[in-house]
């Protein structure tokens, strides 16, 4: 059996660090928004059905509020813009539409994200992910006209959104259209993914 040249060791090297940058780019770019957010150590639980105290215009409850967390810099939330669009479209005249965003994201910035009419609202000191138990995003946070939180997780099991059978979000808002209970969902839908909510980078 022949020992490894000199030549060939340089080439299993190479090919070996090829092989942990793909790794590293393919965890950086995709696979970390797969596991799991780690919840604050301050974190307060909010179930679901708990009453949400929310001040101002937020409290008119003609039509359900509909919250949007959104993080700018995080790539799930805005590879789910579309999806979110999306909803707005479908069921804007049954709810009230917020797109929220953390005390230290760029107004303007989102703006020129965003492409729907929709009242952007920074959360100034994260007041209203803390009263609707957020920390991560994208999340989506439904409340309905009785001020109750009656769906707040996941937009869909995956991050791109496709799969029509795990569209929690979407599920959620025709539930509560036709006066129905919140369906049963499981695990993905109610279980934080993405990105820290207020994360700087």
């Amino acid at each position: 059996m022949k020992l490894l040249n000199k030549n060939n060791l340089i080439g299993l090297f190479l090919v070996f660090a090829a092989f942990v940058a793909i790794v590293s780019i393919f965890w950086y770019k995709d696979a970390q928004y797969a596991i799991a957010t780690e919840k604050p150590a301050n974190y307060k639980e909010v179930p679901l059905n708990s009453v949400i105290d929310l001040e101002g215009n937020l409290a008119l409850t003609e039509k359900p509020n509909y919250f949007h967390f959104f993080q700018p810099t995080c790539p799930c939330s805005r590879f789910n813009l579309k999806h979110y669009e999306a909803l707005h479209r479908k069921y804007k005249d049954d709810f009230n539409f917020f797109c929220v965003i953390p005390p230290n994201a760029d107004v303007e910035w989102v703006n020129d994200l965003v492409d729907i009419e929709v009242k952007i609202l920074r959360d100034e000191n994260k007041v209203l992910a803390n009263a609707c138990g957020v920390y991560s995003t994208p999340q989506a946070a439904v409340i309905n006209t009785s001020g109750e939180l009656y769906y707040r997780g996941n937009y869909n099991k995956g991050r791109y959104c496709t799969s029509k059978n795990s569209n929690y979000a979407e599920m959620a808002l025709e539930a509560l259209k036709q006066g129905r209970q919140l369906p049963e969902m499981g695990h993905f839908a109610l279980t934080s993914y993405g990105c820290e909510y207020n994360k700087t980078n």
